[in-house]
């Protein structure tokens, strides 16, 4: 009986109901009280199970794949040679080593990483100093290299136009799903929609907050803010959004002037 689909419970039930009253007292004076308990049971098991069905899984938890995806001297030149310096104008100095290294660790989950690997990352700093690049490439780099940590990358511009050519329906499909980069947030936070206030950067913050609370699904930002502004209740983030950003990334600011 527990292996009966829905609807043969209810042919089940429904043909014990059709026989009638007479016909089914004929059949249980041919039974054994047991046989008769038995059935009942399994007519009371089919009415529960016909009313109440099964409950949908919950959602799977983000769940990647083992650590040290690749070697990381070979990851490294792979990242360096092929994805942020194919051209040679890249420059490395003591203010973007430490980032460059610990970025391409986070991406293979070498355990060595100073970065909390369960977290995104989140990349402020001065404008021209390397940190879109950085995330732009390392997007190119997992994506290719078809790592569990590859993440889609968006710039704040292109996600605002996509809202406003889907009225808002765009904020709740591809831009919110999946593993995401958000470069550049907080240049412009607040977006109207038929008249409509959208606080855009504290909406996707608490959005991929959930997500991350949810499953562990990581997150990963850019932009120009400053320690200071982070601490603050400002027009670019209210307090509790950047409590969320300290909680589901690591935070790490770029040092340096303009490389542009």
């Amino acid at each position: 009986m527990e292996n009966y689909t829905k609807e043969q419970l209810q042919q089940i039930q429904e043909s014990y109901r059709l026989i009638g009253t007479s016909a089914r007292k004929k059949i249980n004076e041919n039974m054994s009280p047991e046989e008769q308990e038995r059935i009942a049971y399994n007519l009371r098991l089919a009415a529960a199970k016909a009313k109440y069905p099964k409950p949908k899984p919950k959602p799977k938890q983000f769940k990647p794949k083992p650590y040290q995806l690749l070697d990381y001297n070979k990851a490294k030149k792979i990242f360096w040679f092929k994805y942020l310096n194919p051209e040679g104008d890249f420059v490395i100095d003591n203010e973007n080593k430490t980032i460059l290294q610990e970025l391409v660790k986070w991406s293979i989950r070498d355990k060595s990483c100073r970065f909390d690997l369960e977290k995104g990352i989140f990349l402020a700093g001065d404008v021209g100093c390397g940190k879109t690049r950085l995330m732009k490439a390392l997007s190119e780099f997992t994506k290719s290299e078809n790592l569990c940590t590859a993440f889609d990358y968006i710039t704040e511009e292109e996600m605002r136009r996509q809202i406003k050519e889907t009225a808002g329906s765009a904020f709740y499909g591809k831009l919110i799903c999946g593993q995401m980069c958000y470069d550049d947030i907080g240049t412009n936070p607040k977006l109207k929609i038929y008249g409509e206030d959208i606080h855009l950067v504290n909406d996707i913050i608490k959005v991929r907050y959930n997500k991350w609370n949810g499953n562990r699904l990581p997150s990963h930002f850019t932009s120009n803010i400053t320690k200071e502004e982070l601490r603050s209740d400002n027009t670019k983030y209210d307090l509790r959004s950047t409590d969320r950003l300290k909680q589901m990334c690591n935070v790490y600011f770029m040092k340096g002037n303009s490389r542009r």
